[in-house]
């Protein structure tokens, strides 16, 4: 195992990823970031008419499990930026409106040949927890997160994102792809890119997957 430390952040894992230092570096807040809307005093969460499904997922040890989770399908509001603690999966193919906001441990498992988008002004998902994706046994779910400021940030870069599989592309025009505490991936093809950096962090973990993170200016 390799350890790099470039701009006073770690850098372990396999040689698997593609990775260039300059566009790892410690964790910054994307700027024009609006502050996490507080809705649970007016609970009526989008989870409440939403479908679950009972769906099998790769684990980051790589064995098969099963869970039930939340459907994102036709059903569940696409304009909706509050995620709730808990398990979601995309079952079509599914685009949001406006940005995500997630609150506490968020699991997301892309099923095989569906993808999620988001594309928004500002960041497109921001993180008050964690964000950990999956994907199926295919490995051919994705999740695209487009942002002008930033693709997934953490809220108070206090936390973490965990890819274990899937296809995740997040991108930023002017800020970073992929911003958080700790950054661990073990597996799927993962693109970050951003005009400042591909990923943001301070310690970035690699212990299999396809990783490309390109930034500052770099083709």
């Amino acid at each position: 195992m390799t350890s790099i430390q470039p701009f006073r952040r770690k850098f372990s894992g396999a040689a698997s990823a593609l990775m260039r230092a300059a566009k790892v570096t410690p964790p910054t807040a994307c700027k024009g970031r609006t502050l996490i809307t507080l809705l649970l005093m007016l609970l009526t969460t989008a989870t409440a008419w939403a479908d679950t499904e009972t769906v099998s997922y790769i684990d980051a040890d790589g064995k098969t499990q099963s869970v039930t989770a939340t459907a994102l399908d036709a059903n569940y509001p696409n304009t909706s930026e509050s995620f709730p603690a808990g398990w979601y999966v995309v079952t079509e193919d599914f685009e949001f409106t406006a940005h995500i906001e997630t609150t506490g441990e968020i699991h997301l498992i892309l099923a095989d040949g569906k993808t999620m988008t988001v594309t928004v002004e500002g960041t497109a998902i921001h993180l008050d927890g964690s964000l950990n994706i999956y994907g199926q046994s295919l490995g051919t779910g994705k999740l695209i997160a487009n942002g002008s400021q930033c693709g997934i940030s953490s809220i108070n870069n206090a936390d973490n994102v965990t890819i274990s599989g899937g296809i995740v592309t997040a991108t930023a025009t002017s800020g970073t792809g992929i911003s958080a505490d700790n950054v661990t991936i073990s597996g799927g093809i993962v693109t970050a890119g951003g005009g400042d950096a591909g990923i943001s962090a301070n310690n970035v973990t690699i212990n299999g997957g396809n990783v490309t993170a390109t930034g500052g200016g770099d083709p």
